[in-house]
């Protein structure tokens, strides 16, 4: 019912107003028409991962640390390279630092 409704409002969206949908999964939405005008902007897992290169970058930032290749590949495969999951293993690390 909630698809419908959200179907309904973007077959009808001024072109003014912006819609931003956020889902884990990819929505069941008709969105051919607006690909169709350029007007869809998607943006998915593989764009928000972090690579090996960025969380090394992260951990120099956020610790200090230049973490070794074996180490950083491990930490990405491990969290996927989502940022809260590197965020959470940064404050972990961090702490351990500290004692």
């Amino acid at each position: 019912m909630a698809l419908q409704g959200i179907g309904f409002l973007l077959h009808y969206l001024p072109p003014n107003l912006h819609l931003v949908i956020a889902s884990r999964s990819k929505p069941e939405l008709d969105l051919a028409f607006l690909r169709a005008k350029g007007r869809v902007v998607e943006i998915g897992a593989d764009e928000l991962r972090f690579t090996d290169e960025e969380v090394g970058e992260y951990f120099q930032r956020a610790v200090g640390l230049q973490l070794s290749p074996e180490t950083i590949h491990a930490l990405e495969e491990r969290t996927d390279g989502w940022i809260t999951s590197l965020q959470m293993a940064a404050i972990s690390l961090r702490k351990c630092l500290k004692t």
